[in-house]
């Protein structure tokens, strides 16, 4: 990501990560050669969401509040359906995008994979594929998990396993896309915030791997 903000530095587009802001202005990392720099107060125009807020959720809390004023791409609203899997699992298939069938009772959870077979146990709350196992029958499916730094207990769920093509079995592909139909200059934070200050003529992209 350090040699992509160099990149972009190229082309002059101020990159800044950072994980503390206040008044709309973030404090926090510059990409230089062969190094980090520390930078304090700067100015963003927009932001783009990338921060830990379920491990950090005061942190995040604190960085939302300092950037009040400052647009943001994902609002809150779109990180909290984002983050209840069951939720945005029903959104999608209200879309009418086929999606495996899942429950999210656990007095349940032993009669649906009786009828699957094999499936999932995942964290409805979970990231980074946390706790995420396949179980067959007999396996033990715990209600909830505890995960994370601060041993927060999580409610699980199961998820009909299905099965992947050929070409696509164990492989993980996450994309991130951002796309302006009008200049604009974006801040996007990754563990923090990523400051784009630059006006593209028409579109910009912006591709990394989470």
């Amino acid at each position: 990501i350090g040699r992509a903000a160099l990149e972009l530095a190229e082309e002059g587009i101020d990159v800044v990560f950072g994980d503390t802001a206040h008044q709309g202005r973030l404090s926090g990392v510059r990409a230089e050669p062969g190094r980090w720099v520390r930078v304090q107060g700067v100015p963003i125009d927009a932001a783009y969401d990338r921060f830990r807020s379920q491990s950090l959720p005061e942190q995040w809390t604190t960085l939302r509040h300092a950037l009040a004023h400052v647009p943001i791409a994902n609002p809150a609203s779109l990180v909290a359906l984002c983050r209840d899997k069951i939720l945005a699992q029903a959104v999608l298939r209200s879309a009418g995008i086929p999606m495996p069938r899942l429950e999210a009772e656990p007095e349940r959870f032993a009669q649906a994979l009786q009828n699957w077979g094999v499936a999932f146990l995942n964290l409805r709350f979970g990231e980074f594929g946390r706790c995420v196992t396949c179980v067959r029958l007999e396996d033990p499916l715990p209600r909830a998990a505890i995960v994370g730094v601060k041993t927060l207990l999580e409610p699980t769920f199961l998820q009909e396993a299905i099965p992947s093509p050929a070409v696509w079995a164990g492989v993980c592909l996450r994309l991130s896309l951002i796309h302006f139909s009008e200049p604009t200059r974006l801040g996007m934070f990754s563990y923090g915030v990523l400051s784009l200050k630059h006006k593209p003529s028409s579109s910009f992209c912006v591709f990394f791997p989470v």
